[in-house]
């Protein structure tokens, strides 16, 4: 692996925890959406079954995809953090993203090139006052 200055690492820790921050943040944002449509689709049919129903869809589809995106933004905090679980969690949900084409697979690169960087595992290590 490339060596880099610790300024220069942290930059890049700093930059790749926005970006599971935000890549998982979209995530929420569209399963919040795709349950908010599937609810409005069965309150607009007017039968009472049918609002039931899409509104259980809807709430299951929001939560499921929430729950999906909570580590990914936990990861995020840790990474912003130096917290050395986050680096950890990062490299293993990292290669999780590669399947996530294409910005996942962008973000796992990323986070692989980044948190398996030697110099990265004694940033990580350092205490911090």
């Amino acid at each position: 692996m490339l060596s880099m200055t610790p300024q220069v690492l942290r930059d890049h820790v700093r930059i790749l925890g926005w970006c599971f921050i935000v890549y998982s943040a979209v995530f929420v944002l569209i399963g919040l959406a795709a349950g908010a449509i599937v609810l409005t689709g069965g309150a607009l049919s007017g039968q009472r079954e049918a609002m039931l129903i899409t509104g259980a869809v809807g709430l299951f589809v929001a939560g499921i995809v929430l729950l999906v995106s909570l580590p990914g933004l936990l990861i995020g905090w840790g990474l912003l953090r130096l917290h050395s679980w986050a680096r950890i969690l990062g490299i293993i949900f990292g290669v999780l993203h590669l399947l996530s084409v294409p910005f996942g697979t962008a973000l796992g690169i990323y986070a692989m090139y980044v948190l398996m960087n030697d110099d990265a595992r004694a940033l990580f290590d350092t205490p911090r006052v």
